[in-house]
């Protein structure tokens, strides 16, 4: 056994840039879902910045989203993740959005046609093919306070605003 024995079964740290306040063009390079070392079902969004206007995110560097779902916060994150489904889909108001029922599942309902949309899109979105990879999206950080006073980075994203017309 040498020094770095047992190092094959040691997971890499991934930690690394976030996005901190400002408003960036990006492209999605990544969209993950797993089960972090704490346990804790976590759904990160890595993109590369196009554009910033903040001088401490140059573009070509490569930030991430990661929310994680932990209980106390569990409405909120998945809140969170609805939000950045919706700008990929281009989707304005995710909460109104309705899915369509397929008349070849008897008995099925609005609520269910909606939640199966959700589901499926979000699996597709994560699975290994990576759909989304590349996709121009905007993204506005701000800082906000938590209820205990702590700062906190909320992400809005929003269909990419490069060639809108002026």
């Amino acid at each position: 056994m040498g020094r770095f024995s047992g190092l094959a079964s040691i997971k890499t740290n991934q930690g690394g840039l976030w996005f901190l306040e400002g408003d960036y063009e990006v492209d999605i390079q990544e969209i993950k879902f797993f089960e972090n070392r704490d346990g804790i079902m976590t759904f990160i969004v890595n993109a590369k910045i196009v554009t910033s206007s903040n001088p401490d995110r140059a573009p070509g560097s490569c930030p991430s989203q990661v929310i994680t779902l932990k209980k106390k916060f569990l409405e909120t994150s998945w809140g969170n993740i609805k939000q950045f489904a919706g700008a990929i889909l281009g989707i304005d108001d995710p909460d109104a959005y309705k899915g369509e029922i397929d008349p070849t599942i008897p008995g099925g309902t609005v609520a269910e046609a909606t939640d199966r949309f959700w589901e499926e899109t979000m699996e597709t979105m994560v699975s290994d093919e990576q759909p989304c990879k590349d996709m121009p999206l905007h993204l506005n950080c701000s800082t906000i306070s938590k209820k205990n006073g702590d700062p906190f980075t909320k992400h809005v994203w929003s269909p990419s605003i490069r060639g809108a017309a002026a």
